[in-house]
């Protein structure tokens, strides 16, 4: 293997519902500079509102995450950090708000 770029373009992991895309849950490929460290930008694509409608898993492959949740009713921001399989995510997690935004990055 001549370099981190090679591999990345051979090993791609996924998630649960890998081809799913949904206002709650969007992956967004890096740019070609990014991808050796980067699998993929993931989260809402517009602020929405938290129910059982918006939720999916997103289940931890061979990655780890970076995950920041923006709560519009108390505006606050959380982050979270998940490792290699460590546990599951459900993109609607936050609890007490009615409006809230995600976005992630995983390596």
């Amino acid at each position: 293997m001549n370099s981190l770029y090679e591999l990345t373009t051979k090993y791609i992991p996924i998630t649960a519902n890998p081809y799913r895309q949904s206002k709650a849950y969007t992956e967004i490929s890096p740019c070609a500079e990014l991808a050796p460290y980067i699998r993929c930008f993931w989260g809402t694509t517009e602020p929405i509102i938290r129910n059982d409608e918006h939720c999916d898993l997103v289940i931890p492959d061979t990655c780890m995450d970076v995950i920041f949740t923006i709560d519009y009713k108390s505006n606050r921001l959380e982050s979270g950090f998940c490792t290699i399989d460590e546990t599951g995510h459900y993109t609607n997690a936050v609890t007490d708000t009615a409006l809230y935004s995600t976005f992630a990055i995983r390596f």
